[in-house]
Formats: structure tokens, C-alpha cells, sequence
């Protein structure tokens, strides 16, 4: 009869368990994540600060963003301008839109099946609005893309609010961009 003798480094190595001690193991470390979503801080042409929660595809590159480069995420976002919903959705899926920027990036817990705090996906980062890397043309086709009317007159309001606010930073140092 030969007895095995079972080593401390045996019971904490998960290589030397059974595989349904592994499998159980996975499962009870899958149930402890908790599922988490990104919101954003947006501020809106009329100085307001309102909470979004990025749609899904957002949510998916801000999880692969966070996933390789963990301390660079919440930064990488601010700045940019977005489309946001200012009004709740109709029977045919309209709302008024307006274009905000973009002051910092959280995690939350919580997550909003209210459609008029999910923002939309069109987003321009800083770098392609101000600095010269995409023309006024390209981004009013790319933020107006699929908007009636009422909402292309909004989002031009708010994109000249946030370039003159820009250009009085720029060249006056007035306000806080």
C-alpha cells in the first residue's frame, strides 16, 4: 500500500488539480466579476455637465483600450466632442441631438436602459478637430451622417460654440477648454 503524500504547493497549484475542481474554480472566479460599464461626463454647449454611458460598441473598445493600456483609459476620451441625446427617443427612434464635449471617462456598476442617457457613437477626438486634422467638410459629414434636419442645426450650433471656445483659449487664454 503506498500512501501519496500531498505537498502544500500541490493544493494551492491549480496545474495539479482535477479538471472539475478547475472547472468549479473558474466558474466561482467568473461569478465574483462583477459586469461593469463606462460612462462619460459630457458638457454640453450651454455649460451643463450631464452622465452617459457609451453604447455598446464603445464599450467594447474602451474595454480592449483599458485592457492594454490600464493606466492610460480614463484620459483618452477627454476632450473629444460626441453627439448626445437631449430629448427621449419617439415612436420612430428620433431624438433631439446635440454635440458635447467630453470631460472625463468613469466605471460604473451601473448600467441605464433609459435610451436618453445612452450616448450616440459619432465622436470626433481633439486632435482631428483643432488641430488641423480633419477640415470643418469632413467633420460635419461625419456628425451629421444620418440626422434630420432639426438636429443638423443643433450639432452646427454646438460645433461653432466649442471652436469658438476653443479659439478664445487659443489665442486669449479665456476659459477652461
Amino acid at each position: 500500500m503506498s500512501t501519496s503524500r500531498i505537498t502544500q504547493s500541490q493544493i494551492t497549484d491549480p496545474r495539479c488539480w482535477s479538471f472539475a475542481r478547475r472547472a468549479l474554480a473558474e466558474k466561482r472566479s467568473e461569478t465574483k466579476r462583477k459586469p461593469f460599464w463606462f460612462w462619460i461626463e459630457v458638457e454640453l454647449p450651454n455649460q451643463k455637465k450631464q452622465w452617459y454611458q457609451l453604447p455598446k460598441d464603445l464599450q467594447f473598445a474602451m474595454r480592449q483600450y483599458l485592457h492594454e493600456r490600464p493606466k492610460e483609459w480614463a484620459k483618452v476620451l477627454n476632450g473629444a466632442l460626441i453627439n448626445v441625446p437631449q430629448s427621449d427617443y419617439d415612436d420612430q427612434g428620433y431624438a433631439s441631438l446635440t454635440l458635447g464635449m467630453i470631460r472625463q471617462v468613469k466605471i460604473r456598476r451601473q448600467h441605464t436602459s433609459i435610451s436618453r442617457q445612452v450616448s450616440r457613437s459619432q465622436f470626433i477626438m481633439p486632435e482631428w478637430t483643432w488641430y488641423g486634422l480633419a477640415n470643418k467638410k469632413q467633420i460635419k459629414r461625419f456628425m451629421f451622417h444620418d440626422h434630420d434636419t432639426g438636429n443638423r442645426k443643433n450639432i452646427l450650433a454646438a460645433l461653432r460654440h466649442w471652436e469658438i471656445q476653443f479659439l478664445l483659449k487659443k489665442y486669449f487664454k479665456i476659459g477652461d477648454f
